[in-house]
């Protein structure tokens, strides 16, 4: 597609002849382009070609709006799982309150330790085929404040108060009688 003449044709009869400085290429700048809706044009090696790249503007604003997404949802994903952890944490002491109460009845009315060295101990073994559940994030055993023969407390710390450290005890499950 010839965008800008080069030469002007006569036809033979005519005796007219053109100026030469008619004659020469008019810069390619000057004329006005057909473009199609939404394109852009740009001069390659004296030829005008679409141009259907991103400017870097706008790969830079896309690359911003992606950073700020990703930093949203990393944040909203840790929020997650920690509500997950604190969740889990409460659903595992209900689990270990059940297996203490369930030894409580199968041993008339005697709890399985003396004193929290005992704690988990192999006494729960029986009651909880899959082991006495571990703490989420640190996999160590819940911390017991009291267990003995006639009354246990065994408590979890919870991340939503932001003192997590593992000792605190944010929620318990208790029976002392």
């Amino acid at each position: 597609m010839s965008i800008l003449a080069t030469s002007y044709q006569l036809p033979a009869e005519s005796s007219y002849q053109l100026p030469a400085a008619s004659m020469k290429k008019q810069p390619a700048t000057s004329c006005q382009l057909p473009a199609r809706k939404g394109e852009n044009w740009k001069l390659e090696a004296g030829d005008w070609k679409p141009d259907n790249g991103f400017t870097l503007l706008e790969l830079l604003v896309v690359i911003a709006i992606i950073g700020v997404l990703i930093a949203l949802g990393t944040v909203s994903y840790s929020a997650i799982q920690r509500k997950s952890r604190d969740a889990k944490r409460e659903s595992d002491l209900k689990s270990i309150q059940g297996a203490l109460e369930q030894y409580y009845a199968a041993n008339d009315g005697s709890y399985p330790g003396a004193t929290c060295v005992d704690y988990p101990g192999t006494a729960l073994a029986e009651f909880m085929p899959q082991g006495v559940p571990t703490d989420p994030k640190s996999g160590n055993n819940y911390p017991c404040t009291t267990y003995t023969t006639s009354g246990y407390e065994i408590c979890a710390d919870l991340e939503e108060d932001e003192t997590f450290d593992g000792t605190n005890c944010d929620v318990s499950v208790v029976n002392l009688q």
